[in-house]
């Protein structure tokens, strides 16, 4: 979970940095990354059917199926990131800028996601369904965000206060990650079916 919140911060930095270099370093290291989550994920998705395989009880089964869900979740956090690598180089091979306003906008959403990410890992780790509720109200906030600041675009659009190509690739950031923020909400989760199983005497 760590390498993909890495991942979401790394990209943070490439949309509001000002060091140039800096930002190209920083979307070769997500790319890097993103091989790391990949076969980590692999590797745990591998390790758990063989436990699934084992003759565990229902209740075991079906939270091995909830943590094996999240892992996904933890990877998909990952493509996003690389999504926006992409997006990020899309801007710099076509010589496209968002407007300053975008950019706050940006930093506001990447913050948000950020900070879910992070409580969602810290939660699973902890098993703290606390925390996990958390994440659940700062996904309401993201998709509250991610539909506001659309609307907002698109006024900015109709009044010629950006260009409609940077126009669309914030469109599609906003659109990542607000999507992140679901896959932290999954992950979030699965401290709630933990805390279930505990709960059952399981």
């Amino acid at each position: 979970g760590t390498y993909s919140l890495k991942m979401i911060e790394n990209c943070r930095m490439m949309f509001i940095g000002d060091d140039e270099k800096h930002k190209e370093k920083l979307s070769e290291e997500v790319l890097r990354e993103e091989t790391n989550v990949n076969d980590l994920t692999h590797e745990i998705v591998r390790y758990t059917t063989e436990v699934g395989q084992t003759g565990l009880s229902h209740d075991l089964s079906l939270l091995l199926n909830s943590f094996t869900g999240g892992v996904g979740d933890i990877e998909r956090i990952g493509d996003h990131a690389t999504n926006l690598v992409e997006m990020y180089q899309f801007l710099q091979n076509h010589k496209l800028k968002l407007s300053p306003k975008a950019i706050e906008e940006c930093r506001e959403m990447f913050d948000l996601v950020i900070s879910a990410v992070a409580k969602s890992v810290q939660a699973l780790e902890d098993e703290n369904p606390k925390i996990a509720q958390e994440v659940l109200d700062l996904e309401d906030r993201i998709d509250y965000m991610e539909k506001t600041l659309r609307a907002r675009h698109i006024a900015r659009l109709n009044a010629g206060g950006c260009s409609p190509d940077a126009g669309v690739i914030f469109i599609d950031i906003l659109s990542n990650l607000e999507r992140v923020g679901d896959h932290a909400h999954n992950i979030a989760m699965v401290v709630f079916d933990i805390e279930s199983m505990h709960s059952r005497g399981a």
